[in-house]
């Protein structure tokens, strides 16, 4: 998965950008051609709260999650876990499994 991650007033460290890797790219299970599948990343700071938008465009649909939090690996957590569950309920992937 290509994975581009951008900062909103925020500057995106290298261990931010390795755990967001990290854990997006075990996404890529869920995707046909996951080396084709972009992912776009904006992680942006609003008072105390960290927030983390990941949005996945595919061909037949988009995952989109936002989550916020006080600690931004807690927030790539939650919605890595979200898009995880999003992908699995989608009418979209039970008709590509069931074929």
């Amino acid at each position: 998965m290509k994975i581009s991650i951008r900062g909103d007033k925020v500057t995106v460290t290298k261990s931010m950008k390795e755990y967001i890797t990290e854990k997006l790219g075990k996404l890529d299970k869920y995707f046909e051609s996951p080396k084709a599948t972009e992912c776009k990343v904006l992680i942006k700071v609003k008072n105390q709260d960290q927030s983390i938008e990941v949005t996945v465009p595919t061909s037949k649909f988009t995952l989109r999650a936002e989550e916020r939090h006080p600690d931004l690996y807690a927030a790539t957590d939650f919605q890595n876990t979200y898009l995880a569950f999003a992908d699995e309920c989608s009418p979209v992937r039970r008709q590509r499994v069931n074929v």
